[in-house]
């Protein structure tokens, strides 16, 4: 899994997870969304830093409590003379950690991204349907992996921009080819856009094999405005029950 908030999700519809041979297969009827599609808005994107506040409620509990806080600092920038975004994550809980990631801005093409923690490091290269992924852990030395899937994908920890650009419509549905840079591997995951509130938010479902999410999206900003997520029947039974929340704001980029 990402170390990102937003990293994992549960069925809405049927769901697929997929290893490196399998990651061009399709729910019938609904497409499979890749990096470098036209139908991703991406012109929203500007330099903004926020706050990800993230709140939790156990089974049977009323009352949530404060857990983490992450903050994201969103760069437009340029790559080899394309317009491009750079994406900064990190949290200074214990252990603290950062996580760096650069996406062409048109399609949203993953292309570098770089995590340091307390005890590692790891880069991830994305080519396409090529990831390349170098671990480096104290006193070791770094441990070089290579993937080529049957299609291109997106990162998990971009998964938030992905879904901040999706096209704005009722009934929208695509497939997300994701690679999970916790687990090394790919699954391919939904996402449906419901339905637009009175106060311009779009509700938008997404899931995976372990949660499904539910996301706000300002239909004007194109700012990730709400999330939420339950866990699977079938997932851990400590998880069973628990809902996780973020609420946003504002912060001064460093």
């Amino acid at each position: 899994m990402s170390k990102l908030i937003l990293s994992a999700g549960a069925a809405f519809v049927a769901l697929i997870s997929v290893g490196p041979a399998d990651a061009g297969s399709t729910q019938i009827g609904v497409p499979l969304l890749v990096p470098g599609s036209a139908g991703l808005v991406t012109n929203h994107f500007s330099a903004r830093c926020y706050n990800a506040q993230r709140f939790e409620r156990g089974p049977g509990e009323r009352a949530e409590r404060a857990t983490s806080v992450q903050r994201v600092v969103e760069r437009p920038t340029t790559y080899r003379g394309r317009p491009a975004v750079l994406m900064v994550t990190s949290a200074t809980a214990s252990p603290p950690w950062v996580d760096s990631m650069l996406v062409y801005r048109d399609g949203l093409a993953p292309i570098l991204e770089t995590y340091r923690g307390a005890a590692d490091a790891m880069r991830f290269e994305y080519d396409g349907a090529h990831v390349r992924f170098t671990n480096t852990t104290r006193d070791s030395a770094p441990v070089v992996k290579e993937h080529r899937y049957q299609s291109s994908v997106f990162s998990f920890q971009q998964l938030d921009a992905v879904i901040r650009s999706l096209p704005l419509h009722s009934g929208y549905a695509a497939l997300l080819p994701l690679y999970s840079e916790g687990d090394d591997s790919v699954e391919v995951d939904t996402v449906r856009v419901v339905s637009r509130g009175a106060d311009g938010v779009w509700k938008i479902r997404f899931a995976d094999p372990a949660i499904v999410a539910t996301v706000g999206v300002d239909e004007k900003t194109r700012a990730q405005v709400a999330y939420s997520h339950t866990f699977r029947t079938s997932g851990p039974s400590w998880k069973v029950g628990t809902v996780w929340r973020q609420a946003y704001s504002a912060c001064a980029e460093r």
